[in-house]
């Protein structure tokens, strides 16, 4: 009887430990709830170097912003998979982001690093990158946004907004030959405050007689390496 006892008193310890071993798992898992805020078409820009590309290949500028406004949508969300990602066409506002190209401004990149100070809290600190490289446009939302943006933040729980703001296919000529890929993005938290921007940065000297697939290859580089640096950044906050 005794060892009964014992046996069944180990079972009922193992069982609480292992409710709470799950309990804390699940917790552990909960996923960020993330708004992506899509491209505007008026800025997706090609330079003549992709214009021409496009050309030799048969296709049109229209068709070249199309596929990547797709294309930027549906690798991040995709990759993002450590996420909650819903677009805000999700919630009924599919031409939120059409907005006029007045509603965005270039800001210098940056990212909020957290620190603490001598009594535990924890202390935002911007941290810019210097260099024309690290210019990257962002939004400024108007106040009907704002309350869109604020009322689907309390509803579904929003932690993160994640704006692609722009993207762009240059060749800065007469010193550099090489095309730039950027994507431009930044991240807002749900007090609708900056606390990420920047963009990606690929290049490749490119002839006008290159097959299309290579302009796609660099295009999606260019939305993954947006994803690697979000991904980065938001982890690494949700571990404060």
């Amino acid at each position: 009887m005794y060892v009964y006892m014992k046996l069944k008193i180990k079972t009922v310890f193992i069982s609480i430990g292992l409710i709470l071993f799950l309990g804390c798992q699940a917790l552990a898992q909960v996923k960020p709830n993330v708004l992506l805020l899509p491209l505007n078409d008026s800025m997706i820009v090609f330079q003549r170097s992709v214009q021409k590309i496009a050309a030799y290949n048969g296709i049109s500028n229209d068709s070249l912003k199309k596929i990547v406004h797709k294309n930027s949508l549906n690798r991040l969300i995709s990759n993002f998979g450590a996420f909650n990602v819903k677009t805000i066409s999700d919630f009924g506002y599919p031409h939120f982001s059409s907005s006029i190209a007045g509603d965005y401004k270039q800001w210098n990149s940056f990212k909020i690093n957290y620190t603490s100070d001598s009594n535990g809290n924890i202390v935002f600190n911007p941290e810019n990158e210097p260099g024309s490289r690290h210019v990257y446009w962002g939004r400024i939302f108007t106040e009907e946004q704002k309350e869109v943006l604020n009322a689907l933040i309390e509803k579904e729980k929003i932690d993160y907004i994640f704006c692609i703001t722009k993207f762009e296919a240059s060749t800065p000529r007469p010193f550099n030959r090489n095309t730039h890929f950027s994507l431009h993005f930044e991240i807002l938290n749900s007090q609708l405050n900056k606390i990420f921007g920047s963009k990606s940065y690929v290049q490749e000297h490119l002839s006008k007689r290159v097959y299309i697939d290579v302009v796609w290859y660099l295009i999606n580089n260019s939305i993954d390496e947006v994803y690697r640096k979000s991904l980065n950044f938001i982890k690494t906050r949700e571990r404060k």
